[in-house]
């Protein structure tokens, strides 16, 4: 099936994180390998995994592409499961983040196999919540393929890139600060201490949080996600807490970071109680990674953009994460994925050429292997 035409195919399978099943199945048919996997992922649908490896000690090239879409969005103009083309643009939910992605890893993976090359096929689960589809994935491949050094392997992702080739990604971390308070009469607010009033006072001392910065991605940053205290009775509320999103660089770890949360909330001098802890999720969260563009796997890929485009491939670092992280942090990993519009919005579209040049450029660099 030719990739738009499977692109079309893939945004009529509605997806929603949770919802990976049905298009798990499709996936699976569709590459047609009598060794295909689908591997469970308890509370969503299961990864899909496929591969052609005849020369073990050669190069070893791992596809990656998430099956999951973010939800309907209010906006819409069409239906978002109906795929609709006007000129060079393909509209539908998840056409550019990352069903055409989806049908390049697929094509690609059939041709590979034509020519011979040492190649893995994964589609995954929960890339658009806590990335749980790759972590039961990578926890697999750390008995098999991710074994002693990692430099036979590389890791390709066609999400959407706009046609730049990512070589690395902040990290990122989520943060709550509980503040305590001391409940009274809301009629005698100075018999307690008022934790949403305190809280005011971290929201602004903020500002004055220590962000890393790295030479190629910049600072870090932070953002206050949500703030949640108080109740419906006339009382002093005790308790309040403060979400804050911390997006990081290279060299900042759990411990950099948390010290500096305490040391920003004791020069503050609060007088009251706090805690400071890491929201809970299911998997690890995404640290960040960078290729250094120097790297062989790297030089070879730019090479081959060159010969195919005619120029210099733009590099690209991404702002925030996603499963890309999770692969960068374990073996080189490149993303390079199409152009589109209104990604996770309404009315969200994939430029059709795009999509043919993206995969005739992982082609291109098959063949320079």
């Amino acid at each position: 099936m030719d990739v738009v035409e499977l692109t079309k195919k893939l945004v009529e399978i509605q997806s929603v994180t949770g919802n990976e099943t049905e298009i798990g199945e499709f996936i699976t048919s569709e590459l047609d390998d009598p060794n295909v996997e689908m591997q469970k992922v308890a509370g969503f649908g299961p990864n899909v995994i496929a591969k052609h490896i005849t020369k073990p000690e050669d190069p070893i090239i791992i596809l990656n592409c998430h099956m999951d879409t973010v939800e309907v969005m209010q906006g819409w103009e069409s239906d978002p499961f109906t795929p609709k083309i006007e000129g060079n643009k393909l509209y539908g939910l998840g056409a550019c983040d990352m069903k055409a992605g989806v049908a390049i890893a697929i094509d690609v993976f059939k041709k590979a196999q034509e020519m011979d090359k040492n190649i893995v096929f994964t589609a995954v689960s929960d890339e658009e919540g806590n990335s749980k589809g790759s972590y039961v994935l990578l926890q697999k491949m750390k008995q098999e393929e991710l074994k002693g050094d990692n430099s036979n392997l590389l890791c390709l992702i066609p999400e959407d890139t706009e046609e730049h080739v990512k070589l690395g990604a902040r990290g990122r971390y989520v943060i709550d600060i509980d503040v305590f308070g001391c409940s009274a009469h809301g009629a005698t607010p100075e018999c307690g201490t008022n934790a949403i009033v305190k809280s005011t006072k971290i929201v602004d001392g903020l500002n004055d949080l220590p962000l890393a910065e790295h030479p190629i991605m910049g600072k870090g940053s932070f953002c206050i996600l949500k703030i949640e205290g108080g109740g419906d009775s006339l009382s002093v509320p005790d308790r309040c807490t403060i979400r804050v999103d911390r997006h990081t660089v290279p060299g900042e770890d759990k411990s950099k970071i948390i010290e500096d949360f305490d040391n920003l909330l004791k020069k503050l001098n609060l007088n009251c109680e706090y805690k400071l802890s890491f929201i809970k999720r299911e998997t690890p969260f995404l640290e960040p990674y960078i290729l250094d563009k120097e790297n062989p796997w790297a030089v070879k890929f730019l090479s081959a953009y060159r010969e195919y485009c005619e120029k210099e491939a733009p590099i690209a670092y991404g702002r925030s994460v996603g499963d890309f992280n999770a692969f960068g942090c374990l073996m080189p990993t490149i993303v390079f994925g199409p152009m589109g519009e209104n990604v996770h919005g309404s009315n969200e579209c994939v430029f059709i050429d795009s999509i043919k040049r993206c995969r005739d450029l992982y082609l291109k660099f098959l063949e320079g292997l």
